[in-house]
C-alpha cells in the first residue's frame, strides 16, 4: 500500500504544488470573473501547468538529452504568471511578487533536503522513500504556513509601479531562485554552491540592515505620533469641558436672574414660609451640586463630578478624599483612562447592592499617585470570580474594563492591587508622578 501511495507522490509531487500556490494566490487576488468557479480556476491552470512542463520538458531534453530539475520551478512560476492573468485580479508585480517568494521558498527547501537526495542509491530503498515521503508533507505544511502568511500579511493592492526599495526587497529570492537554478543540474557548480550561497547573502546584509533601520525608524515616528495624537486627544476633553462649563454658567445665570425675581416677590408679599422651602428644595439642591470636587485638573474634574452626578442618580453614595498637587506631572490621558473605568466598575457593581456605597481616593505619597476606589459588596467577589470575568450575557462587548485598567498600567509602570475585605471591593493603583 505505501509503495503505491509513495508512487502516486513522486509523479503528483509537482501538480500538488502547483494548486498548493494557485489556491493561495486566489485567495490572495480574488477572481476576475464571478461566474469562474475555484475548482475550475484550479483545474485549467494544473492543466496549463502540466502542458507547459511537459512541453518544456520535453523540448529540453531533445536538446540536452536529459531534462533539468529547473524545467519544474520555471513551468510552476509561468504557469502561474499565465492563470493568475487570465483569472485573476490585481496587478502583474503583485501577483508576481508571492509566485516569487513561494519559488524561492521551493528552492531553499530542496536545498535543506539535498544530502537525503544525495543518498538516495546508497540508502535502503524503503528506508529512503519514507523520509523522502515525510519530509514532502513536511514541505507542504511549511508551505501552507507561508501561504497563511500572505494571507495574514498582505501587499498594497494599490502597488503598480517598481519603487527603488521594492527592488531592493526583491533581490534576494530573485538572487537565491536564479542560483539554484543554474546550479541545479550542474555538479562542479553545485559543489561551490556553499560559497556562491555565502556571497549572495553577503550582499543582502547592507539590504537587511537597511530594512531594519527604516522598521525602526517608522516605529519611533508612529510612537511620536501617538503621544501626539493622546495629547490633542487630552486638549480637545478640554476644549469639550470648557465649552460645557460656559453652557452651565450662562443657564445658571439665566436661573439666577429669574430666581432673584421670584425670592424678590415673595419677600414683598411677606410669603416666608413659601420662601423657606424654596430656598431649602431648589436654591440648596442646586448649591451643593455645583463644584462638588475641584482637583485644579480639569480633565479629572470633569469626570468626577460626571461620575458623581450619575451615582446620585441611581441612589449611590459617592464620598471623595481628594488631596494632589496643582504641578503634577503625570499622563493625563492615562490616569483618566484608569479613573473611568474603576469608576465605572464601582458603580456597575454597586448597582445589585441593597446599601451601595462608594469611596473615592486620591492623594500623593513618596513619589506615587494612589487611586483608591472601594465599593461596598455582599459577598467576596474574588473568591467566586478572581479573574473578573464579565457576568453579562454579551462578554464580546463587556468585561474589558480591568483589562484596559492593567495595560494602562503597566505601560506607566504603576502597581495595580485589587482586594476584598471589611465588606469592600477595593481597587488600588499606584502610578509614579512628578512635580514640575
Amino acid at each position: 500500500m505505501f509503495d503505491f501511495v509513495y508512487r502516486l507522490y513522486r509523479h503528483a509531487d509537482s501538480c500538488i504544488l502547483y494548486i498548493l500556490m494557485s489556491y493561495s494566490l486566489y485567495i490572495l487576488c480574488g477572481a476576475r470573473h464571478a461566474a469562474v468557479k475555484t475548482w475550475q480556476y484550479l483545474l485549467a491552470g494544473t492543466a496549463i501547468f502540466l502542458c507547459i512542463n511537459c512541453g518544456l520538458g520535453f523540448a529540453v531534453q531533445k536538446l540536452f538529452s536529459n531534462s533539468p530539475y529547473w524545467i519544474c520551478i520555471f513551468s510552476l512560476g509561468l504557469s502561474l504568471l499565465l492563470c493568475s492573468r487570465l483569472f485573476l485580479q490585481t496587478s502583474l508585480l503583485y501577483r508576481g511578487t508571492y509566485i516569487l517568494f513561494s519559488l524561492t521558498f521551493i528552492q531553499l527547501y530542496k536545498i535543506v533536503c539535498s544530502p537525503l537526495y544525495e543518498l538516495e542509491f546508497s540508502m535502503d530503498a524503503r528506508t529512503y522513500a519514507l523520509i523522502d515521503f515525510f519530509t514532502g508533507l513536511l514541505f507542504y505544511a511549511l508551505l501552507i504556513l507561508l501561504c497563511a502568511l500572505f494571507q495574514k500579511v498582505r501587499l498594497n493592492k494599490k502597488l503598480s509601479f517598481v519603487p527603488e526599495k521594492y527592488l531592493l526587497v526583491l533581490y534576494f529570492p530573485l538572487s537565491i531562485l536564479f542560483c539554484t537554478m543554474l546550479t541545479a543540474n550542474n555538479t562542479s557548480l553545485w559543489l561551490k554552491f556553499a560559497p556562491i550561497l555565502a556571497a549572495i547573502i553577503m550582499t543582502n546584509l547592507p539590504i537587511i540592515y537597511y530594512f531594519f533601520t527604516t522598521i525602526i525608524d517608522s516605529y519611533e515616528k508612529q510612537r511620536d505620533l501617538n503621544n501626539a495624537l493622546q495629547q490633542t486627544k487630552a486638549q480637545l476633553s478640554h476644549y469639550r469641558y470648557a465649552i460645557l462649563l460656559q453652557d452651565e454658567i450662562r443657564k445658571e445665570r439665566h436661573e439666577l436672574r429669574n430666581n432673584y425675581f421670584y425670592i424678590q416677590t415673595l419677600l414683598s408679599e411677606k410669603k416666608y414660609d413659601a420662601l423657606d422651602a424654596y430656598m431649602q428644595n431648589v436654591i440648596g439642591s442646586k448649591l451643593s451640586s455645583i463644584g462638588q470636587v475641584q482637583t485644579g485638573n480639569t480633565l479629572m474634574d470633569y469626570i468626577l463630578n460626571e461620575k458623581i452626578r450619575e451615582a446620585q442618580k441611581k441612589k449611590i453614595k459617592l464620598c471623595t478624599e481628594i488631596l494632589i498637587p496643582a504641578n503634577l506631572r503625570l499622563s493625563e490621558d492615562s490616569l483618566c483612562t484608569i479613573l473611568l473605568n474603576l469608576l465605572d466598575n464601582a458603580i456597575e457593581a454597586s448597582l445589585d447592592e441593597a446599601n451601595p456605597d462608594i469611596r473615592v481616593m486620591i492623594r500623593c505619597n513618596q513619589g506615587y499617585l494612589t487611586v483608591q476606589i472601594k465599593n461596598k459588596i455582599s459577598f467576596d467577589v474574588l473568591a467566586k470570580n478572581p479573574k473578573l470575568i464579565s457576568t453579562k450575557e454579551n462578554k464580546t462587548q463587556h468585561g474589558f474594563g480591568i483589562q484596559i485598567i492593567q495595560n494602562t498600567v503597566r505601560e506607566q509602570n504603576g502597581i495595580l492591587n485589587l482586594a476584598s475585605d471589611d465588606g469592600y471591593f477595593s481597587a488600588t493603583v499606584m502610578l509614579p508622578c512628578e512635580f514640575s
